[in-house]
């Protein structure tokens, strides 16, 4: 989060009229196009906020990770409060991150000899290593490669529980051990981290 407000302020700072001039400048490419019609073809608002809301509704009804989560919270009070919580501190990112891309995008429209040959999917990491002092550079590198770990390790645990409660136990003979079940959990995370990387 500190990183990705770093970023966001140095882009305000390198912006010719700060955020309204980003945003001027987005509104002008057609970045802000908030419409509500449907197309198939076009990002709109509209398939934006469809998509999200499939997505929030895959991602508290059926994603493990979250499941495994709200299922460890004391009572439905708390999994309210956890998810509204949640939802409050997505909103807050996600528009944190947007206006990181339409920073991005305005800084090197502008400057557009800065940017070189660089693909667009590493565009962050670019301007970070270009704009950053050299030891913030590495800490918010860091940063960004520590939150994708956080989420690939929650996602590698879960389907390690997966496989050994629902398809391992219910086929083993015998009573099943907790030490036996964390070896092959830890097994099991070893082998997805590493098909997984």
């Amino acid at each position: 989060v500190g990183g990705a407000v770093g970023v966001a302020v140095s882009l305000l700072r390198a912006a010719p009229d700060g955020f309204v001039g980003i945003l001027a400048v987005a509104r002008e490419a057609g970045h802000l196009n908030f419409g509500l019609r449907f197309s198939l073809v076009e990002m709109s608002a509209l398939i934006v906020g469809v998509s999200f809301f499939l997505q929030m509704l895959q991602d508290y009804g059926t994603d493990q990770v979250t499941v495994q989560r709200l299922l460890a919270v004391k009572d439905d009070r708390g999994v309210v409060k956890a998810v509204s919580f949640n939802a409050a501190t997505d909103f807050v990112m996600i528009a944190l991150l947007l206006f990181i891309g339409l920073g991005l995008f305005v800084f090197y429209s502008r400057n557009p000899a800065l940017k070189g040959d660089v693909p667009n999917d590493s565009i962050l990491p670019y301007y970070i290593m270009q704009h950053f002092p050299p030891g913030l550079s590495g800490l918010v590198i860091s940063a960004i490669f520590a939150a994708a770990m956080s989420s690939m390790d929650s996602g590698i645990n879960s389907l390690a529980t997966v496989i050994d409660n629902d398809f391992v136990q219910p086929l083993r003979r015998g009573e099943a051990g907790g030490e036996r079940d964390v070896r092959l959990a830890r097994l099991l995370t070893l082998i997805l981290g590493a098909a997984s990387t």
